[in-house]
């Protein structure tokens, strides 16, 4: 699985979607969205049938990783991970 967007260090404005590849023969997708890098501190953990999942989130920075499951319920790798923040909270950002 690729990480479309955000980009790294990325800020979720407007719509705030979380948006990864389509992986071919994948049955479903596994998303974690955590507050720590280490993914301790789980805000997501579920399985999603689509390539992108909507948030409402502020402040940050969340970290987020996404693995394709294949027939049977076998996991593929995890994507690389990356974090993002929202608008406004102490350490959130202004959007545009």
């Amino acid at each position: 699985v690729t990480l479309v967007s955000p980009e790294n260090n990325g800020t979720l404005c407007g719509d705030q979607t979380l948006v990864w590849s389509a992986v071919s023969s994948a049955e479903s997708y596994r998303i974690q969205v955590a507050g720590d890098s280490s993914f301790n501190s789980l805000w997501v953990d579920r399985d999603w049938k689509y390539t992108s999942l909507s948030m409402l989130v502020s402040g940050g920075p969340f970290y987020w990783r996404v693995r394709a499951n294949y027939a049977g319920g076998v996991p593929g790798p995890w994507s690389e991970v990356r974090y993002f923040y929202g608008p406004g909270g102490s350490a959130g950002r202004e959007c545009p």
